[in-house]
């Protein structure tokens, strides 16, 4: 919670660890611009202005000077006049969420650039669900083709029993 200026009137536990402060008295005073790296300053300043926001994210500076990933929700409440009281914003570390998606994304290129033709098959009805550029080259399909397809596309047509099976 802060003021309209964006001085940090209070905060709750989980803040406090994601800051790792000892104690609000760390943070209560703060100004929420001070809790983001220099270059997100001008960010954090222009997202002030709307009466609410959500999901935008900013790189977070601890009091002890590291930074981590966050995401940010806030909403400026008003009394029945409309005049702005406080702010309350809710802020996540998506940490975890980042490295988990740099780690999909290695994977996926590892995948996409293996020389062994690799495919993801939804066992319930035999459909490609995935094929990566090797497999596809191997069966002389282009990119995506094989995509929707039943595996019994791919089997001759001499192996009937094979196909009423997979199907």
């Amino acid at each position: 919670v802060s003021d309209i200026a964006g001085n940090i009137t209070d905060c709750n536990e989980n803040m406090l660890k994601m800051l790792k402060a000892k104690s609000k008295n760390e943070i209560i005073g703060m100004n929420t611009v001070d809790l983001v790296v220099p270059e997100y300053k001008q960010k954090l300043l222009s997202q002030r202005q709307p009466a609410s926001y959500l999901n935008i994210d900013y790189v977070a500076r601890r009091p002890d000077g590291t930074t981590f990933p966050v995401e940010v929700s806030g909403s400026i409440a008003t009394d029945n006049a409309g005049a702005e009281l406080f702010r309350v914003t809710s802020v996540r570390d998506i940490t975890d969420r980042r490295r988990a998606g740099q780690e999909l994304l290695v994977q996926s290129q590892i995948v996409a650039h293996m020389t062994e033709g690799v495919t993801l098959t939804r066992f319930s009805d035999s459909t490609i669900i995935y094929a990566n550029p090797r497999y596809e080259v191997m069966f002389g399909y282009n990119a995506g083709e094989l995509v929707g397809q039943t595996v019994s596309t791919l089997l001759p047509p001499s192996s009937t029993s094979l196909k009423q099976s997979t199907q």
